[in-house]
């Protein structure tokens, strides 16, 4: 299946699932253009291609041609395939460009990637062509990250990378 030029809605989790529980299989995501801007300091914030959120199943799926581009004043996770993953993504291909600004005094972080923004889950046979930026301010600047990589920005504690190429621009 293919959904293609959508647009997600501002919030916590935003994509084209906002948080994900269950599975996700032999879905194509395309030409899709995420702009989340906000001066809240509400919470972090989550932006995926396919699920803002994935604490389930992400399989055979490809987020093509996306763009993320996120301005905020608090902690913002985005990822051609989701924000975070606490759960499985496998087999799936991205190209795309993901660019996240933190613009705050607050101290949050901003992280950027071609598969999953923070994952302490398990990534598997990805391949990303990612074009990923991430910028954190803060006047004083101590504990604040800026964090951009092809499959993750964060591969926490747990998190497993198996079989992944990237090509692209960090």
């Amino acid at each position: 299946y293919t959904i293609s030029n959508y647009v997600a809605s501002p919030g916590q989790y935003n994509g084209l699932f906002g948080y994900n529980t269950g599975t996700i299989r032999n879905l194509n995501v395309s030409n899709f253009d995420l702009t989340i801007k906000t001066s809240s300091n509400s919470g972090a914030i989550y932006v995926g291609g396919i699920a803002g959120y994935n604490a389930g199943i992400i399989q055979k799926c490809t987020a093509t041609a996306g763009n993320i581009n996120m301005t905020l004043n608090n902690v913002r996770q985005g990822g051609l395939i989701t924000g975070e993953n606490t759960g499985t993504i496998e087999n799936c291909l991205t190209t795309g460009a993901v660019y996240i600004t933190q613009t705050g005094e607050n101290r949050n972080n901003a992280y950027a990637s071609g598969i999953a923004a923070n994952n302490i889950g398990i990534i598997n046979n990805c391949i990303t062509n990612i074009s990923a930026y991430a910028y954190a301010y803060h006047s004083g600047a101590y504990g604040v990250n800026g964090e951009a990589g092809g499959i993750t920005a964060v591969n926490g504690s747990g998190g497993e990378i198996k079989n992944c190429v990237v090509f692209g621009q960090i």
